[in-house]
């Protein structure tokens, strides 16, 4: 997995300013929501990123057999 990176930063109106990066798809709304609930605040607009519409990598093997 990618380096995460979340920059979080409160203004002195009490703003919140959050941004995700290094996670790919719509999971980091699940970040974005972990964070509003320890800061009990909401982010009061979202900004999709490239990341946010690009998928991970999905890795898969199959092994087949053969009976001799």
């Amino acid at each position: 997995m990618a380096k995460v990176e979340i920059n979080i930063q409160i203004d002195k109106d009490g703003t919140l300013r959050c941004e995700v990066k290094g996670i790919k798809g719509e999971a980091c709304t699940h970040y974005m929501e972990m964070i509003e609930a320890i800061l009990n605040s909401k982010v009061k607009s979202h900004k999709k990123t490239t990341e946010y519409y690009q998928k991970d990598a999905l890795i898969t093997s199959e092994i087949k057999t053969k009976k001799v």
